[in-house]
Parts: structure tokens; sequence; C-alpha cells
């Protein structure tokens, strides 16, 4: 018998790709429905590729990239990696439903875009001290990014609808580019190191 598992926010607290595995090997569903931010995506978008069934997304804040990307974060052995995963097929964008949420959270996905300034620097730098080319279109992708969010700031302060799909807009652009690339290489810079140094 096939049937939906539908994550939510308290299933899957710990993103141990052992726990995961065991469960997607012990039970047998046709889709999944997720709903929740990071953690519930990642381990969603992992169980739906793993299975090769189709996926349902309902983010209720917008603080990361994570529903606009093909990769995941698990913990495997106690450190966290990167997998192939895949993108929605369906994503639910519900305005009300988001406007729940204290709007803080939604400004927190902008970090994503924020932090292209970081990786792009970094891109510089390997570039000089290691030759590690550069692309120039997903840098120049990057860069249009940045400007795009700098020249929409006062609009995304006023923390409407208006402001939420401008927000949502630019975290599906970074999700376009590091679908594009392959990795996070382009939108995720040094400042991880430094966070999880921290």
């Amino acid at each position: 018998l096939l049937v939906d598992v539908f994550i939510s926010l308290d299933i899957f607290f710990i993103i141990d790709k052992k726990l995961i595995d065991e469960f997607v090997l012990k039970n047998n569903f046709n889709r999944v429905v997720a709903l929740g931010n990071g953690k519930v995506t990642d381990v969603a978008k992992y169980i739906a590729n793993y299975k090769k069934i189709h996926l349902t997304v309902i983010p209720p804040i917008l603080s990361s990239n994570v529903y606009f990307t093909d990769k995941t974060c698990l913990i495997e052995n106690k450190n966290k990696i990167t997998y192939q995963a895949k993108l929605p097929e369906v994503l639910i964008y519900d305005e009300d439903f988001l406007l729940q949420s204290d709007f803080q959270f939604h400004l927190y996905g902008l970090m994503d875009i924020v932090c292209m300034h970081v990786s792009l620097m970094d891109w510089k730098l390997a570039n000089i001290i290691n030759n590690e080319e550069i692309d120039s279109g997903i840098y120049s992708d990057c860069e249009e990014l940045l400007n795009k969010l700098i020249n929409n700031r006062e609009i995304i302060l006023k923390k409407d609808k208006t402001s939420l799909k401008i927000i949502f807009d630019l975290l599906k652009e970074t999700g376009n580019i590091v679908c594009k690339y392959g990795s996070g290489r382009p939108v995720s810079g040094s400042e991880h190191i430094f966070s999880k140094k921290i």
C-alpha cells in the first residue's frame, strides 16, 4: 500500500542521513508533502529524490533559498554534507499564511543574497591565489541579484505582500543560480566557516 508521507516541523528535528535512510527503507509512499523551513524541506527533498516521487512544499517562512535548490544538507557521521535532491513539483506560495509569521524571519532569507557579496570576494581571492576559474556568467548573475536587492530595499522594508513577493522572487533566483552552477559555491562564502567556528 502506497501512502503519502507528510513531513512537518516536528518529525525530523535531527537531519541525520542514517535515520532518514532507515525511515525511507521501512516505509512506502507515493508523494511527500513538506510543511516547514530548512530542515524539514531538506529532508523532504532528499526523500522525494531517493524514492523518485512527487514533492509538494509549503513554506511558512522565507528564511532561506532551500525551496529553490536541488541540493540538501544532511548530517552523516557528524559532518554536514550536501547531497543531490529534487526541486518540488509544487511549491505553495500562500501570502496570507506567510504573513502570519514575524516578517523578520522573511528578512533573514535575504542573507542568502547578501552572502553573495562575500562569496564573490572569496571567488576573486581563489582566482588570484589558486587560479580557480570564475564563471563570468554566474558571477554576473550574482552581481545583478545583489543590485536587485539593493534597488528594492525600500519596498522590502515596508513588510507587506509586495515585499514578500520580492523576497520570494530573489530567493528563487539564488536557487536558480545554485542549480545552474551545480553547487552553492557562487552564493555561499567563507561566512559559513566563521559562523561554524563561532
